[in-house]
């Protein structure tokens, strides 16, 4: 209930007032036809008068089209809470990539967490990834924690958290794609000196151009020999998609069921994923990978080299693009050029081609 009120003038200027349940003064005034009441957070009258002229001197720039009037609450949240409502939501999504999210977002958090998100500005985050590109982050590296924070603050927007967001620019990611493959002569060399575990698997992410965690994660209950078809219920980018089995890809699976019963300290084991070592599950590799890489002669290879020569090597035998999208998983053509890389090879075999 109101027990006082100070009108601060002539029309539209407004009024303190008090409430039976709180000594301090509340500023009441009008944004675009309607009425607010924000706290000054002061029993003293002088000083509530100072902060009821500051918030209509914000209306009066908003009303000017200088700068957007912002409420109290809403100047009050931070960067973190937008991060931490964001990231929830992700995981709410049920979205693949939520792990990696975390990851890059980490950054934005630890330059802007403390901030409130109405005092960050286009140039604060411009200076932010000029120092990160001193520190020698990659364009695209850049790119993924901007995209953290804006798509942080978008969602802060719709929620009506905010009112307003900074413009968050792109660098520019030509010439950053990594183009590294395999020839089928380095691959018939690397599978032999591989671990019995990481044989079929890496020769299924060759021949599918599959991500190395959908490959891992593939789960017996998502393969179907018998209609020779495979079901990925939900995907990185959260759509479902199938593959359909034939040749040597079968003949994976096919050895893969042979081994799907296993032991495990003398124990008979029925594995659950397709790719396992002793039924459990195939973790982290890196270790075996590079020393097989080491011994085949190719110590610079990454296991996503898989998937780009996965790729290329679709085209390159004539399979469709909207096929070979279909197998690899790839959503957008943007993306997918990226991956089907050109190589020397291909080129000799080209102006061969025409020289004749």
């Amino acid at each position: 209930m109101i027990t006082e009120r100070v009108k601060m003038g002539g029309r539209g200027q407004g009024s303190l007032l008090k409430y039976d349940n709180s000594p301090n003064w509340v500023s009441a005034f009008y944004v675009h036809g309607r009425e607010r009441r924000e706290s000054t957070g002061t029993v003293d009258l002088k000083a509530a008068r100072r902060i009821h002229k500051q918030k209509l001197d914000a209306v009066a720039a908003d009303r000017g089209g200088h700068k957007p009037f912002t409420p109290a609450s809403q100047q009050r949240a931070t960067v973190a809470e937008l991060l931490d409502a964001w990231l929830e939501d992700v995981q709410l999504r049920g979205l693949k990539s939520a792990k990696s999210y975390g990851y890059h977002s980490r950054a934005g958090r630890e330059r802007f967490g403390a901030w409130r998100a109405a005092d960050v500005t286009s140039e604060k985050v411009d200076a932010w990834v000029a120092k990160l590109r001193t520190e020698g982050l990659a364009n695209a590296t850049c790119n993924r924690r901007v995209q953290m924070l804006a798509s942080a603050f978008k969602l802060g927007l719709t929620r009506k958290r905010i009112t307003s967001a900074p413009l968050f620019r792109k660098l520019s990611e030509a010439g950053n794609a990594r183009t590294g493959f395999f020839e089928a002569d380095e691959i018939e060399r690397l599978i032999p000196v591989l671990p019995e575990h990481l044989r079929d698997l890496t020769r299924f992410c060759y021949l599918t151009a599959w991500r190395k965690q959908e490959a891992l994660g593939l789960l017996w209950e998502n393969v179907d020999l018998a209609g020779r078809v495979i079901t990925l219920p939900t995907t990185k980018n959260g759509k479902r998609r199938t593959l359909a089995l034939g040749g040597e890809v079968l003949e994976i699976l096919k050895r893969r069921e042979a081994e799907r019963l296993t032991e495990r300290n003398g124990e008979p084991v029925v594995a659950s994923t397709v790719f396992h070592l002793h039924g459990r599950p195939i973790k982290d590799f890196k270790r075996a990978w590079r020393s097989a890489l080491r011994e085949a002669g190719l110590p610079h290879r990454l296991f996503h080299d898989l998937r780009r020569t996965g790729v290329r090597n679709l085209i390159r035998r004539g399979v469709p693009e909207v096929t070979a999208m279909s197998i690899s998983g790839h959503r957008t053509r943007s993306t997918f050029d990226r991956y089907n890389i050109v190589s020397g090879a291909d080129q000799r075999k080209a102006m061969e081609a025409v020289s004749v």
